[in-house]
């Protein structure tokens, strides 16, 4: 069976989703993200399950985006919210076949559509994210590169990836508030929430 791509084009309209910034800025994060997830293999598919797992990584990129802005700027995100305005991309995202990926016995029996959809990708997410931590660091270098990469994405004067020395060392060792520190923790420790 032939391989295909979710490309950049098809997967921005969900990054967008996860945008916190005016003027989105870090849609270029997203962007140089998600091409190494492509240069990867990470998002080609051969089949709706695949294709499945593909859209998966690109909600669970947006999700840790967003748990890193919560953390480090203090940006509350509705990932729920989120992730429930997907479900009516039914062009992309098939309830069914969710449902036959999630694990056995996640759904709860008295869900309703809406709400067996949340569970559903909750789980994907959840299954993806050390493979997305993982592929991430690769794509950026190492934690502390992804860690400047993801402080830097709201600056659109800065190139996503191209850091000079001083400004790699300005980021990780100057102006060490509590919040900084909490957001390099959760980089540096595989980019889990607290409650996932």
């Amino acid at each position: 069976m032939c391989s295909q791509t979710i490309e950049w084009d098809e997967a921005a309209d969900i990054f967008e989703r996860f945008c916190v910034f005016v003027g989105q800025p870090e849609m270029r994060w997203f962007k140089k993200a998600w091409l190494g997830f492509i240069d990867a293999g990470k998002a080609n598919y051969s089949n709706d399950i695949e294709k499945h797992w593909a859209l998966a990584r690109i909600v669970t990129l947006g999700v840790m985006f967003n748990e890193f802005c919560e953390k480090a700027w203090e940006e509350v995100c509705d990932a729920e919210s989120l992730i429930s305005e997907l479900q009516w991309d039914e062009d992309r995202f098939n309830l069914v076949r969710l449902g036959s990926m999630v694990e056995s016995g996640y759904l709860s029996d008295d869900s309703d559509q809406s709400s067996s959809f949340l569970e559903a990708v909750d789980n994907l997410v959840y299954r993806c994210r050390i493979d997305v931590y993982e592929t991430l660091v690769k794509v950026f270098g190492d934690p502390s590169t992804l860690f400047v990469s993801l402080w830097l994405s709201c600056d659109e004067e800065v190139e996503i990836g191209q850091y000079s020395d001083e400004l790699f060392d300005s980021v990780l060792n100057q102006d060490l508030t509590c919040d900084k520190m909490c957001a390099f923790d959760y980089v540096n420790n595989g980019m889990f929430s607290l409650d996932a």
